[in-house]
């Protein structure tokens, strides 16, 4: 017994306390946020089968900060398929003669989409994940900062860079380093697609993060002055969207003189 004027605790309830704290207690985070992984892949060095190199930091030196590189990224592998698929290469390996015989029946159905030849991972899908993670190591390896989707058919392939802005983002939250994304919007009447993007994407904020940001705003490629005024009868866009996106440089020339040094 403990001495007078001290409450005895009998051990099965300090036992019981002690597992209630451990219980009641915050669980510290199992995985700690992940940090970018470093490949080193700009140290990497690499020659394909016609003997071509990449070349060296001899010859192009250091990562430079005001620079920035882009790739045109194409969604619609999947979204326009008649069948197929339609392999050029395998075509006229079976039948040279197609060349010059536009009806074969090798060629499939017209306006069909062809593969020139079939790539490393196969005929695929552009929401296949497995494809689009695949896409955001190598791309991130590359060091390429974005990535521009063609939308200049009057058509946004919403369902795939939702597809493709999941896997990205969850390459990002794993510590990998994928490419941002912008729109390239269609070049005569851009009213109808930027409005798409600007109620589907922009305006609820989904995947900020994916956003190509160009002078602190998401990026659109489309000329400002065909967007609309944003009326009901007409799908375009209102001034207050360029409070939200850059839709481009202004005052400046649409198409990039011959002469134009990018050193």
């Amino acid at each position: 017994m403990p001495a007078r004027g001290n409450t005895y605790v009998p051990t099965r309830v300090v036992a019981l306390l002690a597992a209630l704290t451990c219980v009641l207690a915050p669980a510290p985070p199992l995985f700690a946020a992940p940090a970018r992984w470093d490949t080193f892949s700009d140290t990497w060095v690499a020659t394909d089968a016609l003997g071509r190199s990449l070349p060296s930091y001899t010859e192009v030196g250091p990562p430079r900060p005001d620079r920035t590189v882009a790739l045109f990224y194409f969604l619609w592998h999947g979204a326009h398929v008649q069948g197929g698929p339609y392999d050029i290469t395998k075509i006229l390996q079976q039948d040279p003669g197609a060349v010059s015989n536009k009806v074969s029946s090798l060629w499939g159905p017209l306006h069909a989409p062809h593969h020139w030849g079939e790539s490393v991972l196969g005929y695929y899908l552009t929401d296949d994940a497995g494809v689009l993670r695949k896409h955001a190591q190598m791309l991130g390896d590359a060091g390429v900062d974005a990535i521009i989707f063609d939308v200049s058919n009057q058509v946004t392939y919403r369902p795939y860079y939702d597809a493709l802005l999941k896997v990205f983002a969850e390459g990002r939250g794993s510590g990998a380093n994928p490419p941002r994304v912008a729109f390239l919007c269609p070049f005569g009447d851009p009213a109808k697609v930027v409005a798409e993007l600007y109620r589907d994407l922009y305006v609820p904020g989904r995947y900020s993060d994916q956003w190509f940001r160009w002078e602190g705003k998401p990026l659109i490629l489309a000329d400002p002055r065909k967007l609309g005024g944003g009326s009901p009868k007409d799908p375009g866009m209102s001034d207050d969207s360029h409070k939200l996106m850059d839709t481009g440089p202004r005052n400046r020339p649409r198409r990039w003189p011959a002469s134009q040094s990018f050193d």
